[in-house]
């Protein structure tokens, strides 16, 4: 087993073809020459290697087994470090998408076989593929080839995952950016260009008269951020035009002035292609619902709507209920945030505008079902109102946890209900039992007698419905009524549960 040093030190020596000073080798890991020495002890226990140390000369390391470089990437616990590499090559590629590398020179830079190499551009290929990009070679070395809007796309999702231990903020932040995304972003772009353009979007914000929440606040960031970064480069998106019928003014306005805080900050020139594309992105973020009177505020979301999207909604909502094979729930607010959502879901299809969900991994190992019963859902109701667009992964990842919230939610709700029985104790006390064998959500509130049941009582009580296994006159009750036989079998508990539906 070796740390990360000693790793790194190890590939070094096997990419020289002579002796390496012991005073360079320190430079190169920025550490002592007593730490050095240190190290290549470590190495020098690696079976299948042989190290020379020749005094006034430096060190060179043999190689006694050709296939030991293989054999050592697969027996050390570099899973971390691979993905790692692969994702600073993706990024590195992306950012000079204009330039040329070579396998030798990336093998040089990170100190790894060439084979290693050639599997990491295999499936970095792959990865690509999913942003329409294509990875070609040829004689002069490998780059990439697609449109300046899939770049962007790619370099914008291929930039959250990074995992490094940063210590690049010495100082705690004030920034609403979590801490390592922080790094990582400052990292790519500056601390301070990543501070100003979080001041942007906090103005936007102003402008707008709501905060943008997650995902779309750090989206919107990381956008502008490589918007400007690829402009210094020569890469502007091209084909960039917006439906006038549809065009938000106050939008435009906005975008118009953070182009304008962009060019004197940075110092560049913005053409108006890139106004619009900024537009795009606030056009894509939602909206935003206060604690306030939701269920009102919802009502004036949906009227200002197309009702091909309101049907959409409920399509999906049926839909994945349906593949859950649940009852769908009777909470509008379910409908109220996912109707917010989808309008900013369709907007980011429309303008080609690709998000990534940092919670992907765990929604599909722990809401396995639920994201399945949206991904299905979602390609059924889509055929029908948007034949056009196909639903990512990642935008199904966000719908599922708006279900999986409700799930949850409804789960966790107590309905309070009243037992009526004949008259026996025994007997009420055993229905009591297996109803709260079989339903979680009821909260039973008492059990009586069918004698003493009355509407002021009920009333007092706040009872939600009643369970009774006694035939009972409902135009006297002002609540629900369930009848059930004293065994409690299947089928009364799927009425409960129709009743529970039903509320």
């Amino acid at each position: 087993m070796t740390n990360r040093r000693v790793d790194t030190l190890l590939r070094y020596l096997i990419n020289q073809d002579d002796y390496v000073p012991v005073k360079t080798i320190a430079l190169f890991l920025n550490v002592s020459t007593k730490t050095v020495y240190r190290d290549l002890e470590l190495v020098k226990s690696i079976d299948g290697i042989d190290i020379e140390i020749k005094r006034g000369t430096g060190v060179k390391i043999n190689l006694l087994d050709g296939a030991f470089l293989e054999n050592y990437e697969k027996s050390v616990e570099i899973g971390e470090s691979n993905s790692q590499r692969r994702k600073e090559i993706i990024i590195k590629l992306l950012k000079q998408s204009d330039e040329r590398t070579s396998v030798q020179k990336l093998s040089e830079e990170y100190y790894v076989s060439q084979t290693s190499i050639l599997n990491d551009l295999k499936y970095i290929k792959g990865w690509l593929k999913s942003f329409n990009i294509s990875l070609e070679s040829d004689y002069d070395g490998t780059s990439i080839v697609g449109s300046e809007k899939d770049i962007r796309n790619a370099y914008n999702s291929a930039l959250m995952p990074l995992t490094h231990d940063f210590t690049y903020i010495l100082s705690p932040s004030e920034s609403r950016i979590e801490d390592s995304t922080l790094n990582i972003l400052s990292k790519e772009f500056g601390y301070d260009n990543v501070d100003y353009v979080e001041l942007l979007v906090g103005n936007l914000e102003e402008s707008l008269g709501f905060e943008i929440v997650d995902p779309y606040y750090i989206n919107l960031i990381t956008h502008i951020l490589i918007l400007v970064q690829r402009l210094r480069t020569g890469n502007v998106v091209y084909n960039v035009s917006l439906n006038t019928t549809d065009i938000r003014a106050h939008y435009l306005t906005a975008a118009t002035r953070i182009t304008d805080q962009l060019s004197e900050y940075f110092e560049i020139s913005i053409p108006e292609e890139e106004t619009l594309y900024i537009y795009q992105h606030i056009d894509s973020i939602g909206g935003n619902i206060s604690t306030h009177d939701r269920n009102e505020q919802f009502k004036k979301y949906e009227s200002r709507v197309s009702d091909y999207l309101v049907n959409f909604c409920d399509s999906l909502i049926t839909e994945t209920y349906r593949e859950l094979s649940i009852f769908p729930s009777k909470d509008e607010q379910l409908r109220g945030f996912l109707l917010v959502h989808l309008h900013a879901v369709v907007n980011r299809m429309k303008y080609g505008i690709k998000i990534r969900c940092p919670l992907r991994k765990v929604i599909f190992e722990e809401y396995n079902n639920v994201f399945n019963a949206v991904k299905v859902a979602s390609a059924k109701s889509m055929e029908k109102y948007y034949p056009e667009f196909t639903l990512s992964d990642d935008e199904c990842c966000y719908i599922a946890l708006y279900f999986q919230s409700q799930i949850e939610k409804d789960k966790s709700k107590k309905y309070r209900v009243l037992v009526v029985c004949s008259s026996g104790v025994g007997t009420s006390q055993m229905v009591v039992s297996r109803l709260k064998g079989k339903l979680d959500n009821l909260e039973i509130v008492d059990h009586i007698a069918a004698s003493y049941l009355n509407n002021d009582y009920i009333s007092s009580k706040k009872i939600d419905f009643i369970i009774s296994t006694v035939n009972i006159d409902k135009k006297s009750i002002e609540v629900p009524i369930i009848l059930i036989s004293v065994l409690v079998s299947q089928m009364d508990v799927d009425s409960i549960n129709e009743q529970i539906r039903l509320l």
